[in-house]
């Protein structure tokens, strides 16, 4: 037992001499270990293409169709679309359309895609994200503004 205490003794002794040492360095890795837990969460799969307008990347359009989610929306396509007739501009289309898929996540209707979700790991922001775009296309189509057009039109303005 008494090995056991000067063994503990010399750990204290010789951390506090190397703390200031080093201390700079056992911040930097306590701060860099920081850093990569919070990145722990990102996904190496992106769903979305970050460009003028969001587009989905192949990864997202498998989400779309696996989860059932291409199915909802054409099955409840013109209920959704109903839903858009006060927005004018695309962009606020696209948040709109996120908004009401959250709502949706609310129905028993959406229970499936929920499986989906929980089984492959996904969070309901991905299906929103996804799903809020897909939406976004078909009101924009509705009326009659092809999404390609959107970013276009800003280029000859």
């Amino acid at each position: 037992m008494l090995w056991l205490m000067t063994i503990g003794s010399l750990l204290i002794v010789l951390a506090s001499t190397l703390t200031p040492m080093f201390g700079g360095v056992f911040f930097w890795l306590f701060n860099i270990q920081g850093r990569l837990s919070k990145l722990e969460g990102v996904r190496e799969e992106q769903l979305v293409a970050k460009k003028s307008p969001m587009t989905l990347t192949e990864a997202g359009e498998r989400v779309l169709k696996e989860s059932g989610g291409e199915v909802y929306l054409k099955s409840n396509k013109d209920r959704l679309v109903e839903r858009f007739t006060m927005i004018k501009n695309a962009f606020d289309i696209q948040e709109k359309a996120k908004d009401i898929i959250r709502q949706e996540m609310q129905t028993d209707s959406f229970e499936k895609i929920k499986e989906y979700l929980f089984k492959e790991g996904k969070s309901a922001d991905d299906i929103e994200l996804v799903m809020g775009l897909r939406l976004r296309d078909v009101v924009l189509e509705s009326r009659g503004i092809p999404v390609q057009r959107i970013d276009s039109d800003k280029k000859d303005s």
